[in-house]
C-alpha cells in the first residue's frame, strides 16, 4: 500500500480519495461522480449519537434494541475499514470471496441515519409531532451539546494522529480542512480532511436544522406526504445527476439528499411507538423489512461490487427502507427472537459508546496499520488476522475510554454549570485546596 495524502480524507489503499463521491453521489456504470473508482477513503458515514433509551407507553416500554443495532452497524463499519486496509483494489474484491460483504460498509450510513431519525422522532410522536417545550433553539442547543463537544475532541485527536502519521508518510495537516471540519461545513466547502469519516456528521447536523420543518409537515399533512416529498426530492436529484445535472445539482448532491430521505423514513417509523399494537402490523413490517433487505442483497449480487458501489446512492434507499421497517417491526414485536438477539448485553454495551467508536476508530486504525501491521513480513491473510484479533479490540477499548472521558460527561450533565460542578467534585482534594488559597 503506497503512502499518499492522508489529510485528504484519512485514506486507505493508496490514499487516493473517491469514496466520498460514492457516499454522496449516484454513479454511472464505470465512474463515481465523474471519476473512476480506484480506491477508498474512510468516508463511511455518521453513527448518530445515541439518545438515552426512552421510556414509552406504546408497544414497547423501552427500546434497548436500538443500541444493539448501533453496535452491529458500528462494528461492521470498523471491520469494513480493517478489510480495506489489508486488501487493495476497491471496489473490486481482492480478498477472500466470503468476505465480499465487508466492501459494503457504506450501508452503515443508511442504518445510522434511519436510526437517528427514528430516535429523534420518539418524543414528538407521543405529543402529536410537536417539537416540545423550549422550541427550536432549545432543541438545537441540546443536539449541539450532545454531539459537538465529543466531535471537536475527536477532531483534535485526529489532527494529532495525522501529524504522527506524517512522520512516515510525509504529509502535513491541512489547516483549511481542520477549519471546515470545526465549523461543520466540510460537505459544502472543499478541504483536506484529518478524518474522512467526519463528512456525514456535517450532513446530520444540517438535518437537525430542518427537523422542526419535517415535524410540521408530518403534523399537517401526515406520513405519506412527508415521505413522498423527501423520497421524490432525492430521486429527482439523483436522476438529474445521472443525466448530466449541472452545478446546482452537484451542490445539492454534496448534502446527500438520499440521506435526508432516509432520515424521514426513520422519523415516520417512530409512529409505531406511539400507538397500541395493531393486528397484523408486526407481520406487515417484518415482511416489508425482509423484502427490502433481500432486494438490496440481490441487487448487490447481480450488479457486482464495482457497479453496486457506483450506485450506492440508489441502494441506500432500499437499505434505508429495510431499516425503517425493521425498527417498526422490532417495536411491535417486543418478545420476538430478533429483538431479544439485539438486546444481548455485550451489544447494548458497545451500542452505548458507538458514537465514540465511530469518531476515533479511523485514525487509530491507520496508526496501527502504518506503524505496526503493514511492515510485518507476513501474508495478507495473516495481517487481516492481526488486525481483527488485536487491533479491533484495542480500537474498541480506546473508544470506550474516549466515551468515558469525553462523551459521557456531556450525556450525564446538561449544562456548563453542571459539568463544572462535576469536575470540581472529581478534582483531587489537595488541588482544590490549592486553588481556593
Amino acid at each position: 500500500m503506497a503512502s499518499g495524502d492522508l489529510t485528504g480524507g484519512t485514506r486507505l489503499n493508496g490514499y487516493v480519495g473517491a469514496y466520498a463521491d460514492v457516499a454522496t453521489r449516484p454513479g454511472g456504470k464505470r465512474t463515481v461522480g465523474g471519476r473512476a473508482v480506484t480506491s477508498v477513503s474512510l468516508d463511511v458515514g455518521h453513527l448518530a449519537a445515541p439518545l438515552e433509551a426512552p421510556q414509552l407507553a406504546g408497544p414497547a416500554a423501552r427500546l434497548d434494541f436500538l443500541d444493539g443495532i448501533r453496535a452491529l452497524a458500528a462494528l461492521f463499519v470498523v471491520l469494513h475499514h480493517v478489510y480495506l486496509s489489508v486488501y487493495d483494489g476497491f471496489p473490486t474484491n481482492t480478498g477472500p470471496a466470503v468476505l465480499t460483504p465487508l466492501l459494503y460498509g457504506h450501508f452503515g450510513v443508511a442504518v445510522f441515519i434511519v436510526v437517528s431519525g427514528f430516535s429523534l422522532g420518539l418524543a414528538p410522536a407521543k405529543r402529536g409531532w410537536d417539537l416540545g417545550r423550549g422550541g427550536y433553539w432549545t432543541f438545537m442547543r441540546r443536539r449541539a451539546w450532545r454531539i459537538i463537544p465529543p466531535y471537536w475532541a475527536a477532531l483534535a485527536v485526529s489532527v494529532a494522529l495525522v501529524a504522527v502519521l506524517g512522520i512516515r508518510t510525509h504529509d502535513a495537516v491541512s489547516w483549511k480542512g481542520v477549519a471546515t471540519h470545526f465549523l461543520l461545513v466540510q460537505d459544502l466547502v472543499e478541504g483536506a480532511s484529518p478524518n474522512g469519516a467526519f463528512w456525514s456528521i456535517a450532513v446530520e447536523w444540517q438535518l437537525y436544522w430542518v427537523f422542526p420543518l419535517l415535524l410540521l409537515v408530518r403534523r399537517l399533512w401526515g406520513p405519506v406526504v412527508l415521505t413522498a416529498l423527501a423520497v421524490s426530492a432525492a430521486v429527482a436529484i439523483g436522476m438529474a445527476s445521472d443525466h448530466g445535472g449541472g452545478v446546482v445539482v452537484q451542490k445539492l448532491l454534496a448534502v446527500s439528499p438520499q440521506l435526508g430521505a432516509l432520515f424521514v423514513l426513520g422519523l415516520v417509523a417512530a409512529a409505531a411507538t406511539s400507538r397500541r399494537a395493531i393486528l397484523g402490523a408486526r407481520r406487515l413490517w417484518g415482511g416489508l423489512a425482509l423484502a427490502a433487505g433481500l432486494s438490496a442483497v440481490l441487487a448487490c449480487a447481480w450488479l457486482g461490487t464495482e457497479r453496486a458501489i457506483a450506485d450506492l446512492y440508489w441502494l441506500d434507499l432500499l437499505v434505508g427502507l429495510a431499516t425503517a421497517c425493521c425498527l417498526a417491526y422490532a417495536t411491535e414485536a417486543a418478545t420476538s427472537r430478533t429483538r431479544r438477539a439485539l438486546e444481548h448485553k455485550p451489544l447494548l454495551s458497545v451500542g452505548r459508546f458507538s458514537y465514540s467508536l465511530y469518531l476515533i476508530h479511523a485514525p487509530v486504525l491507520l496508526v496501527a496499520w502504518v506503524f505496526v501491521v503493514q511492515p510485518l513480513d507476513v501474508s495478507s491473510g495473516a495481517k487481516l488476522a492481526v488486525m481483527m484479533g488485536v487491533v479491533v479490540p484495542l480500537i474498541i477499548a480506546a473508544s470506550y475510554g474516549f466515551h468515558v472521558a469525553v462523551e459521557r460527561p456531556f450525556i450525564e450533565h446538561r449544562s456548563w454549570a453542571e459539568l463544572s460542578r462535576h469536575w470540581e467534585r472529581r478534582r483531587p482534594a489537595h488541588l482544590a485546596r490549592t486553588q481556593r488559597t
